[in-house]
């Protein structure tokens, strides 16, 4: 039975006494917990954001920009500057930095890193450079 249909005469050898439904166990879903660094505390308590949730042994980082610790964005210019877009790129990889710390963890533990660029051709070797 599919657990879900009452009759089976397949099943019960089509005595047409009906079957009770079986019941499956959900395996129980690994413990989850928030990581907010201390500095992000405030925003966690307003907005409920946390920057990253661990489930299991697993990371997961939320989409990360170039915010200073007071969330005022690192000017890249304007028009945007290749310094600009390189301090963002860099106060971008500090704070992920910092959640990872505050998990335990730090680059040496990371396996996926997704980015996104508005101009890849562009921005890619700025980018390659803060990562180094």
């Amino acid at each position: 039975m599919d657990g879900y249909s009452a009759y089976d005469p397949v099943v019960d050898g089509g005595g047409g006494v009906p079957q009770p439904p079986q019941i499956q166990q959900r395996p129980q879903l690994p413990y989850r917990q928030d990581i907010v660094p201390p500095e992000l505390q405030m925003v966690y308590q307003r907005l409920h954001f946390s920057p990253a949730v661990r489930v299991g042994n697993t990371l997961h980082l939320s989409g990360q920009v170039g915010r200073d610790n007071n969330l005022q964005v690192v000017d890249i210019g304007d028009p945007p500057t290749e310094e600009g877009m390189e301090r963002q790129f860099i106060q971008c990889f500090d704070n992920v930095q910092r959640i990872l710390h505050s998990a335990g963890a730090d680059f040496a533990d990371v396996f996926q890193l997704e980015t996104w660029f508005t101009d890849m051709p562009a921005q890619l070797r700025t980018f390659m450079v803060s990562f180094t």
